[in-house]
């Protein structure tokens, strides 16, 4: 009997050494193939990815050469253009509208940080209709049938564009249209998803695509004015160089695309504000800033089969950049137009009425014309309509600014270390609203 049940204990412990030597099979062979691939990439190249300092040599030091200070602004570019090697992502989280005052700058700086990426993986148009947004296939000509890895960049987008259903297609993932091909219906595929970037001076994007782009305001004071002129200043005199380095460039061809784990995920939940519905789509946009630094850093993170790891580090560099993308009193883009609007109500705390409003605007427009400014505003819930009577009882609508819009404040979450700790940096976290943007002053 006894020697019965030590060969049937011998058979499990032999089964389970079996099984332990086939994961670490598999996971050795993913780590081959994974050093395989470093071991392919030339010296110089692989000691580019492999310096600790690889953010600040491309964003701070490399991107100086094209763009004047903007540092907050580029590192969210830099971050949502590598959210593409990210991909066990959502379909919205890296997607950006940059939106400033005309001549501001936002075409040059996204346009020369999207530079420094690998070309092939880049399709722009200047000028597109929501129709051919729904048959382009630019990613066939890199050998591809799907978006996913490829950055789409539309820039001085136009408001039928911005807020049509096609866009609204495009920020999906897997989706179907169904046309009409001689009398009968035809389904046509849009596999995959690029990062989707775009700028506007005017364009005001409907509740849809604020859900599902994050808005980036550049720098307009003067100071940046004169830093940009002292730059242009000095090339003309010293004839400084404006090409990126190839090295750097053919570099971050190398990287791979990669499903990220973030082993400290759940400190992160019992930090996160939670109390607006809109937090849910914060809560992972932020985990997917994570593994795009994750992603960037490949040549130094750890790999756990077809996952990278992500570390700590990771954790610091996407919440400084996830907490800038948040800052500001409210980063709703708004025209000059609605601009006006807007202070207008602020001075007051009363309701107002349409002719109230159009009385105290700075500049003129028709009355007409201003309902159309009003119900946009609305739409995206920086005013509030209200139903009220005149004085000879008749029904009127009149608006107020949006206690949304009024208690909007930004994100904090602790650094590294307080989270490693349980240290919550910001106990009012849970009374945090925020509407997705940036506005750098």
């Amino acid at each position: 009997m006894q020697e019965s049940v030590k060969s049937v204990i011998d058979f499990m412990i032999l089964g389970l050494i079996k099984i332990l030597v086939m994961i670490v099979g598999r996971k050795k062979g993913k780590e081959k193939e994974m050093n395989k691939l470093q071991q392919d990439t030339p010296p110089e190249l692989k000691s580019i990815l492999e310096n600790q300092n690889l953010w600040d040599n491309i964003v701070i030091d490399e991107l100086n050469k094209r763009i004047v200070g903007e540092i907050k602004s580029r590192e969210i570019i830099f971050l949502c253009s590598m959210g593409r090697l990210v991909k066990n992502c959502s379909y919205t989280s890296f997607n950006l509208l940059m939106h400033s005052e005309s001549s501001a700058g936002k075409d040059y700086t996204t346009k020369n940080v999207l530079q420094i990426m690998p070309q092939s993986y880049v399709f722009s148009r200047t000028r597109i209709s929501p129709t051919v947004l729904n048959y382009w296939k630019p990613f066939k000509k890199i050998g591809q049938d799907h978006w996913n890895g490829c950055i789409l960049y539309l820039p001085d987008i136009s408001e039928p564009v911005l807020n049509s259903d096609a866009m609204k297609l495009m920020c999906s993932d897997g989706s179907y249209i169904t046309i009409t091909d001689k009398g009968e219906a035809r389904d046509i595929e849009i596999k995959g998803k690029p990062v989707i970037f775009s700028t506007t001076a005017t364009t005001t994007p409907n509740e849809e695509i604020l859900n599902r782009f994050s808005i980036v305001h550049l720098d307009e004071s003067e100071e940046q004015t004169r830093r940009i002129m002292k730059m242009q200043g000095e090339r003309m005199v010293e004839g400084l160089s404006l090409s990126y380095s190839e090295n750097i460039k053919k570099s971050l061809s190398y990287l791979q695309r990669f499903s990220v784990k973030i082993p400290f995920a759940k400190k992160i939940v019992k930090v996160f504000p939670s109390k607006k519905i809109g937090e849910r789509r914060n809560f992972e946009r932020f985990f997917d800033f994570i593994k795009a630094v994750t992603c960037v850093y490949q040549y130094q993170r750890e790999q756990e089969g077809d996952f990278l790891v992500a570390e700590m580090k990771d954790y610091d560099k996407a919440r400084d950049i996830f907490m800038n993308l948040q800052r500001g009193v409210s980063t709703i883009p708004l025209n000059s137009r609605q601009k006006d609007i807007v202070n207008c109500l602020k001075n007051e705390n009363d309701l107002l009425a349409l002719n109230e409003i159009h009385k105290k605007l700075r500049r003129y427009i028709a009355l007409a014309n201003l309902r159309p400014h009003l119900e946009s505003l609305v739409n995206i819930k920086v005013i509030e309509k209200h139903f009220a009577t005149d004085s000879l009882g008749r029904e009127i609508l009149k608006y107020k600014l949006s206690e949304e819009y009024l208690d909007f404040k930004p994100i904090v979450l602790p650094n590294g270390i307080d989270l490693l700790h349980g240290h919550d940096s910001n106990n009012n976290n849970n009374n945090n609203n925020n509407n997705g943007g940036i506005d750098i002053t």
